[in-house]
């Protein structure tokens, strides 16, 4: 029943409230006049009663001494008057009836008479009442009237049936009193709650509450506008900083990819540039070995050598760092991949570059990924390429490539048995031109992890390392579950 109650609109329950009130108040009123009433009236109905016994005892005095039942009867016959009485005697002293007056069959009535004879009685629609007949203090006789109370019953229904209808009546008034009064407060609360909706809807702060009245209720319609005033004093002010902070965005963007375009240009253009003195300095290196090698001394063709080492080095160094340029400006070309078959390519090109190494393989099955097929397969090859570079220290290379979900996004992982590194440096790991370990030791430009972290980045996925000293190393890198890729 509370939970309905909840549920109902302020109207319904400013109505509830009400009505409620009013019909208990006036049930409670409409059953004290009932039972005033029904006190009252029975009491005057006995005390009549008594009256008219007390009357006819005084005369029938005289009957009773003088034993003249015809003047006692003369008596009684005077309550004809009453049509309520319908029928009475007078007892003598030995409760004998001395003289009757009957409106009803004489055997209803002695049967009712019969009893203690003293006081009154209600039986059934009737009233039995005695009153003692004295002469000089002592009790002589009685007399009994025995009175129909239907008309007295009937009377009650009448003013019971009045009672009820005057609180239906008043009711009804109370309905239609609170249906009009409980406005006062149901329709401030509910414009209240219109406007609250709307600017809920709408996210329009600038929407006000109207206030009506001085009450509760219009301190909290202040309160409210005063709270929306701020609101949207603070979303114009959000709006102002927000504008402002995209044109500073707008402007940094422009300025920053600018700068990025004039680098880019510069790395390849270097890079095209130095190709030319390369090729030149390779060139005539091969020239002094082939023309002026007997003239030469075993130094001087050891520096040569070192010179040409450079060279090639040199070389590598600009492809790696055209490619990079290239990885940040090609557009994606995003499809269905099928990760095993890339991993199976990376790992035959591995196989052939490293015929007499022994590594043992554990490779788990990839899922689909949707993705730019070239540019992951490039991410496979640097990082199982470096997985073979740093376990060329040990007998048997173990090297295992796994992938779980986890957030919405594929892990995947190279984990290997090989030197490792510091985790304090972990944060140079995947920027340019950065290397962990001595060219002597193992060589490289220190651009493929950088290669790696640029394209998982263009695919929205994440690049971390875990390592321990001579303990190996796992590169991570994720990528999101996309729902374009095929079950």
């Amino acid at each position: 029943m509370l939970g309905i109650i909840r549920k109902q609109s302020i109207k319904a329950k400013l109505m509830l409230i009400i009505m409620l009130t009013s019909i208990v108040c006036l049930l409670l009123t409409g059953a004290a006049v009932v039972v005033y009433e029904r006190y009252h009236v029975t009491r005057d109905l006995v005390s009549d009663m008594n009256a008219l016994a007390m009357l006819i005892a005084d005369r029938s005095t005289a009957a009773l001494t003088f034993q003249d039942p015809r003047l006692a009867e003369e008596n009684l016959a005077a309550l004809h008057v009453k049509p309520a009485v319908v029928a009475a005697c007078i007892l003598n002293e030995n409760g004998d009836v001395f003289a009757r007056y009957n409106t009803i069959d004489a055997s209803e009535f002695d049967l009712a008479a019969g009893g203690k004879k003293q006081g009154h009685r209600f039986i059934h629609d009737h009233l039995l009442h005695y009153a003692p007949i004295f002469l000089g203090g002592k009790e002589i006789g009685t007399v009994c009237i025995y009175a129909d109370l239907k008309g007295f019953y009937r009377q009650r229904s009448y003013f019971m049936l009045l009672v009820a209808m005057v609180i239906l009546f008043s009711s009804l008034i109370a309905l239609y009193l609170s249906s009009r009064l409980q406005l006062l407060v149901s329709r401030p609360l509910r414009q209240l709650t219109e406007t609250t909706q709307s600017i809920a809807a709408k996210k329009n702060y600038a929407l006000r509450a109207e206030k009506s009245s001085d009450d509760e209720i219009g301190i909290l319609v202040d309160a409210f506008n005063g709270m929306l005033e701020t609101i949207d004093a603070q979303n114009q002010e959000r709006e102002k900083l927000n504008a402002e902070l995209e044109e500073r965005v707008a402007k940094r963007t422009t300025q920053l990819e600018a700068a990025n375009r004039e680098l880019e240009a510069f790395s390849y253009s270097v890079s095209h540039d130095l190709r030319a003195p390369l090729r030149h300095a390779s060139g005539f290196v091969d020239l002094l070995l082939k023309r002026c090698q007997a003239d030469l001394s075993e130094k001087g063709r050891h520096y040569l050598d070192a010179i040409a080492d450079s060279v090639r080095q040199m070389g590598v160094l600009i492809d790696d760092l055209l490619q990079f340029s290239r990885t940040g400006r090609t557009e994606l070309r995003l499809r269905d991949t099928n990760m095993n078959e890339v991993l199976a390519d990376v790992r035959a090109s591995l196989r052939q570059d490293n015929p007499g190494r022994e590594i043992e393989w554990i490779v788990g099955d990839m899922p689909r990924v949707f993705g730019d097929e070239a540019m992951l397969k490039l991410v496979w090859m640097n990082l199982l390429s470096n997985a073979v570079k740093f376990t060329r220290t040990r007998k048997k290379a173990m090297i295992e490539v796994g992938v779980r979900p986890e957030g919405g996004e594929h892990v995947f992982f190279v984990r290997d048995n090989g030197v490792g590194f510091d985790m304090q440096y972990a944060h140079k790991l995947f920027g340019v031109f950065q290397r962990l370990h001595s060219l002597d030791e193992f060589e490289g430009t220190g651009i493929g992890l950088a290669n790696v972290r640029r394209i998982v980045l263009r695919h929205e996925g994440r690049t971390w390392a875990e390592s321990e000293l001579d303990k190996g190393t796992t590169i991570y890198f994720t990528l999101p579950i996309r729902k374009e890729v095929k079950p």
